[in-house]
């Protein structure tokens, strides 16, 4: 996973390996004004980004009042460790929450 500075927010880029086959995942833009956006790909949903301090990105996905998707990424003060915490609901409407560490290669 690496996050790429664009204007005012980054992408995020995220690949890996699935069943032994590698995986891209498609790109997330994070606009930090705090601002609803549609999201490409899913009808009726609307993503806010914020960035709360300089280490940490929080966005947070809606279905009307509903939030169906929140993340907080947040890189250790010496830039060398990413966690990233997600949790929301998935495609069967069950609800799932899961933690990740990177260390910084």
């Amino acid at each position: 996973m690496r996050f790429e500075r664009e204007g005012d927010g980054y992408i995020m880029r995220a690949e890996g390996s699935c069943d032994g086959k590698h995986v891209e995942e498609q790109p997330q833009k994070f606009t930090l004004d705090g601002t609803e956006r549609p999201v490409p790909g899913a009808p009726g949903v609307t993503a806010k980004s914020m960035q709360p301090d300089a280490n940490t990105i929080h966005a947070e996905a809606r279905m009307g009042d509903r939030v169906v998707g929140e993340g907080r990424y947040v890189v250790s003060a010496d830039g060398e460790t990413l966690t990233a915490t997600v949790r929301g609901v998935d495609g069967q409407q069950r609800q799932f929450q899961t933690t990740v560490v990177w260390d910084r290669k």
